[in-house]
């Protein structure tokens, strides 16, 4: 999974991971900060061309850094849970281009295409 996020060209860092949802069983959960010029959108669009539905991030996460062990490797537990500096927030995204969980495109502020960005403003836990 981690192979097809960093072959979209997109991204320079990623963790992916899975969170228990009751209805829906594990979901996958993409946890990335993107290149220089790197967009959420066509990270999304570029996993739902190259994955099986079901291998698809239901969530995508963008953040300024991710979070690593003291022997530097990414600390996928951490990533769940950013600093108040690096809290995530939704971002704009396709419609179900991730998961196929949205009807038509996703207004800023709205989670339900799967994309979110790292700002202040937001606590991880309201996301969804």
């Amino acid at each position: 999974m981690a192979d097809v996020l960093y072959a979209s060209g997109e991204v320079l860092e990623a963790v992916v991971t899975s969170e228990l949802d009751e209805e829906r069983g594990a979901r996958i959960i993409a946890y990335v900060v993107l290149t220089d010029g790197g967009d959420a959108q066509q990270l999304a669009a570029f996993c739902a061309r190259e994955l099986p539905r079901y291998m698809q991030p239901s969530r995508i996460e963008v953040r300024a850094a991710l979070p690593r062990t003291t022997s530097g490797k990414h600390d996928a537990a951490a990533a769940a849970y950013p600093d108040r500096d690096g809290a995530a927030t939704p971002a704009p995204g396709p419609g179900g281009a991730v998961g196929g969980d949205a009807a038509g495109a996703a207004q800023e502020g709205d989670v339900q295409a799967g994309v979110s960005t790292a700002t202040a403003q937001s606590d991880v836990g309201h996301l969804r």
